[in-house]
């Protein structure tokens, strides 16, 4: 070591130029290091705003596909785009475009599911659960549209009448006459949105309290009488009266050959046994009508209800598409 300069033999000493030449290089390095945080995070932010972007058009290209009736291609594309990171927003549309496409398609289940998962933040809330708790309704999942309903909160009351209208209409579905009369009795008399379906269901539930329906039994006897007559009875004018020519005509050809032939004769035992099961049938067939009739005029009942209950929901909620 040199005692006169502190140094290491070799080493050269440093001038106050070379610090101050490092200085600014190091300046000039940080510079640059923020220059291109800058930038990335520009680059990054732009990313982000075009993908975005991206993302909004593609829902917007399948709200195009819904409103235009592609709903096969609406869905496909609905279900396409789901694994992407999406807001909340975005999820809430596409369960809506998802819902009404199955609405169309007629899968009311999936229809429902969809509409049913949409928060009460979208403009579309109130549409969707009051579409999922009539789907449920046609489908005969009465149990479930009426959670559906319970679990709505409207949030004006329009919404509220619809909620109120759409439980009147559960509850004659369901033969609930106390229902009926209960949020009946809620619902305002002049709203335009569904007077007259109002109107139209107070009659049904007049129809409904009055429907006696045909008695089987009662059929059935009338038939083990005179045949064909429970099918009369039971509206079935044309059947009731093929059935009494048939039945009765085998009767008498039967009681021909007994009185001809014998009652041991084979021509006797082959029409006998005919008649046996024609008369038989007459009966029983008799009894069957009747519970059809029945059937047919309850499940004529319950579409003019869900019809009622439909065309106000279209008319009111498809204005906010």
């Amino acid at each position: 070591m040199n005692k006169r300069t502190g140094l290491w033999m070799g080493t050269k000493p440093t001038r106050p130029s070379d610090k101050k030449t490092r200085r600014i290089a190091v300046t000039n390095i940080n510079a640059r290091i923020r220059t291109a945080v800058v930038v990335v995070s520009m680059l990054i932010c732009n990313s982000a705003s075009v993908i975005a972007q991206n993302r909004s058009n593609q829902i917007g290209f399948i709200n195009h596909l819904t409103s235009s009736g592609y709903h096969e291609e609406s869905l496909y594309e609905n279900l396409r785009i789901r694994n992407q990171s999406l807001t909340s927003n975005q999820i809430d549309s596409l369960n809506y475009l998802a819902g009404w496409s199955s609405y169309y398609l007629k899968k009311l289940v999936e229809s429902s599911s969809y509409l049913n998962t949409v928060s009460p933040e979208s403009p579309f809330y109130a549409k969707s659960r009051l579409f999922s708790a009539y789907n449920q309704i046609h489908i005969g999942n009465y149990h479930t549209a009426d959670s559906i309903l319970n679990n709505f909160t409207p949030q004006n009351q329009t919404e509220v009448d619809f909620r109120n209208f759409m439980k009147a209409g559960l509850s004659l579905l369901q033969n609930n006459a106390s229902g009926y009369n209960e949020y009946r009795n809620l619902l305002p008399a002049d709203y335009y949105g569904f007077s007259r379906e109002v109107i139209s269901m107070d009659l049904l539930f007049q129809e409904k309290v009055s429907f006696k329906g045909k008695s089987p039994w009662l059929a059935g006897g009338m038939s083990a009488i005179l045949p064909g007559s429970g099918k009369i009875y039971a509206g079935k004018t044309g059947q009731g009266i093929m059935s009494f020519m048939i039945t009765t005509g085998l009767g008498l050809v039967t009681w021909e050959n007994q009185r001809i032939r014998g009652t041991d004769h084979a021509v006797t035992i082959l029409f006998g046994s005919a008649f046996t099961i024609f008369y038989a049938g007459n009966i029983y067939g008799s009894m069957f009508s009747a519970k059809i009739a029945n059937d047919e005029t309850i499940q004529l009942h319950n579409q003019k209800v869900l019809f009622n209950l439909q065309i106000p929901l279209r008319n009111i909620f498809d204005q906010r598409r």
